[in-house]
């Protein structure tokens, strides 16, 4: 069909080739996350301390989750420029107040509490 994606690279973890994302070997996932953890869309209230701004116009918004992902200190990412490039990384979640409405919506990192015990199957 035409306009379908042929993978979605905002649903891609690593850890499974659903929707056609490629599996990462086990030693390419970072310590710091685990199978199920994945980004939700969540309006926030934050404050500016919160971040690290990334103004390179030739990352997109893919990109901005392949640096969070690999990165222990990331809680979420958002583009930085409304056409949808450059990256915005959240790097606290201390007086984050993430509501029904806020000021900007974040792919914020919500952690799988279920993993213990689930096997990777290579």
């Amino acid at each position: 069909k035409e306009g379908d994606d042929i993978a979605r690279a905002d649903l891609c973890y690593g850890h499974n080739t659903n929707e056609g994302c490629q599996k990462w070997d086990e030693a390419e996932m970072p310590t710091c996350r685990n199978p199920g953890d994945k980004f939700e869309s969540k309006p926030v209230y934050g404050n500016p301390n919160m971040v690290y701004d990334i103004t390179n116009a030739s990352y997109g918004i893919s990109d901005c989750q392949a640096i969070c992902w690999s990165n222990c200190s990331c809680f979420g990412f958002k583009s930085y420029y409304d056409n949808g490039t450059g990256c915005v990384i959240l790097l606290s979640t201390k007086g984050l107040n993430i509501a029904s409405s806020g000021d900007y919506v974040f792919s914020i990192l919500v952690k799988n509490t279920d993993h213990k015990g689930i096997n990777v199957p290579n």
